[in-house]
């Protein structure tokens, strides 16, 4: 969700389609090969006095994330065609994804790589992000629980290039720690890492040493130009819950809170699983303070798919899948620090 437009990748039909809230169809790219021909959208064209709708033809060939920024250009993950894939033997990795950009009127650019714009392919592509300042941040995941990052200015130029190995994770005593998910802070140059540290246990039987218990999840700033973390937010605890095996109730674990994002606000979103079809939205300060916590509906019994986006001014948006029909549906948490809605 970007200044009230919905923007949907469809790797299935290899398409792009840009919305109002009220469900119009504002502009489509879409792989000719995989779909017909537009009816409503003028082909090929650029925005017109008659009408503001487009369609342009790309032959994508497995779409990823999409992001926009604030002139309405379109970032996509899309891969490289099989014949310009290579492998990298330093990584041990495959690089095959790259980064795709339009113009406002729908036309390509150039692709984004490592090093930049027309730049060689990336390995997988887990997430990419636009910061406050439209800076690119594509963060990629490697085997052996490796990640690298690579941010951008607003004209495509390598900034940062940062590789994240285990062994300079921070450090919580009888822990082991495993990197989460890795998030920009949207309006400073540092990454957000979230680490859960779990207990090192003697298993009962086999005698040998398992990192099995999670003790506690920690959000860390790592900040590009100083090369270090400045600091850390901890997650709260989930608690337990009951659940009921026969006539025998039992307290278990809850689900941990699954991290959306952070806004620019700088406040951070999470969700938790409650009872059926309910969920408890959390929403942090940057120091930990608890400034929202409502309870929301998702009809995830009847789910078959369900996907989940922060947009920067910490609007939820959701794709919600049934069995005959796509829901998207939003949730706004504007005015947090006064009187929450």
């Amino acid at each position: 969700l970007k200044d009230g437009r919905v923007y949907i990748s469809d790797s299935s039909s290899l398409k792009i389609m840009e919305f109002t809230t009220y469900g119009d169809l504002v502009s489509l790219h879409y792989n000719g090969e995989t779909n017909p021909e537009p009816v409503v959208l003028t082909p090929d064209g650029p925005e017109s006095d008659f009408s503001n709708r487009s369609a342009q033809r790309y032959p994508f060939l497995n779409l990823g994330d999409i992001v926009v920024d604030s002139r309405k250009r379109l970032y996509v993950v899309d891969e490289v065609p099989p014949e310009q894939s290579q492998p990298d033997s330093e990584l041990a990795v495959v690089l095959f994804e790259r980064v795709l950009l339009f113009d406002r009127q729908g036309r390509f650019v150039d692709h984004i790589g490592q090093e930049g714009l027309g730049g060689t392919a990336f390995p997988y592509i887990d997430s990419i992000h636009m910061t406050q300042s439209d800076e690119l941040v594509v963060v990629c995941k490697l085997q052996l629980a490796r990640w690298m990052v690579f941010w951008y200015d607003t004209e495509g130029y390598l900034l940062y290039r940062v590789e994240i190995q285990p062994e300079s994770l921070p450090v919580v005593p009888e822990t082991v720690p495993f990197l989460e998910s890795i998030r920009p802070d949207l309006r400073q140059r540092a990454l957000l890492l979230m680490i859960t540290f779990y207990r090192e246990e003697i298993h009962e039987v086999t005698g040998s040493q398992d990192a099995v218990t999670n003790q506690s999840s920690r959000i860390y700033r790592l900040d590009l130009e100083k090369e270090s973390y400045q600091s850390y937010l901890e997650v709260p605890d989930s608690g337990t819950r009951e659940e009921v095996l026969g006539t025998t109730k039992h307290e278990i674990s809850a689900p941990s809170y699954e991290w959306l994002g952070n806004s620019e606000s700088g406040y951070y979103y999470f969700l938790l699983p409650l009872a059926h079809n309910q969920y408890e939205l959390l929403v942090l300060s940057e120091v930990g303070e608890i400034l929202m916590k409502r309870v929301m509906v998702i009809e995830d019994s009847e789910l078959l798919f369900r996907n989940l986006s922060l947009s920067e001014d910490g609007t939820l948006i959701g794709l919600l899948g049934f069995e005959e029909e796509i829901k998207v549906v939003w949730w706004r948490s504007g005015g947090i620090a006064e009187e929450p809605t």
